[in-house]
């Protein structure tokens, strides 16, 4: 697998509250791509690489909430599950509150 070419446009030094920042998350069966993404943001405050903490599908079998309670987009999120299926990462923005 070759090393992602994955290069932002973000400033360097103290991250500040209000600033974006990014969710770089490597699948489980990526230990060495974790590793070397680990080293590449090392200096990058506004980017934590994480490993894909899910285990399956927690929704139970026609379960439907009574509250909505999602925040975030789905179809970020599906786009996310993609690109972590297909190619072992995907890097998430998460907005400024």
């Amino acid at each position: 697998m070759t090393a992602p070419s994955i290069l932002l446009a973000a400033p360097r030094g103290v991250s500040s509250a209000n600033e974006t920042r990014y969710l770089f998350i490597v699948s489980r069966r990526e230990p060495s791509l974790y590793q070397y993404t680990v080293r590449a943001f090392a200096r990058r405050p506004e980017i934590q690489v994480i490993y894909d903490r899910r285990q399956g599908e927690r929704r139970r079998a026609s379960q439907t909430p009574t509250v909505e309670r999602r925040q975030a987009d789905r179809r970020v999120r599906s786009l996310a599950d993609a690109e972590i299926r297909d190619y072992g990462s995907a890097m998430v923005r998460i907005e400024p509150e």
